[in-house]
């Protein structure tokens, strides 16, 4: 992780998120189409569409699950056994 930053999805909370990044020269932004990015994101560096940002979206995913996972001692999505038992 490079940068990170909390506020709403908009324009001003992403051009905060730019400023602690904007130094890096040679490197290629690989986004979606959220709007916010194309008004912030200068277009040579900023490539748009999935197939560059999947990998990227599979290690969010597992750091949501390592991070959850030192809250309980199982899986994020598994169910106690009283909720089990009402059933």
């Amino acid at each position: 992780m490079m940068a990170w930053i909390t506020g709403s999805r908009s324009a001003k909370t992403f051009r905060r998120l730019y400023g602690k990044v904007k130094h890096l020269k040679n490197c290629t932004f690989y986004t979606d189409s959220w709007d916010a990015l194309s008004k912030v994101l200068p277009k040579v560096k900023h490539i748009i569409g999935k197939q560059h940002t999947t990998a990227i979206e599979r290690d969010n995913s597992n750091i949501r699950n390592d991070l959850a996972r030192f809250t309980r001692r199982t899986k994020v999505v598994s169910k106690s056994e009283n909720q089990c038992k009402n059933r």
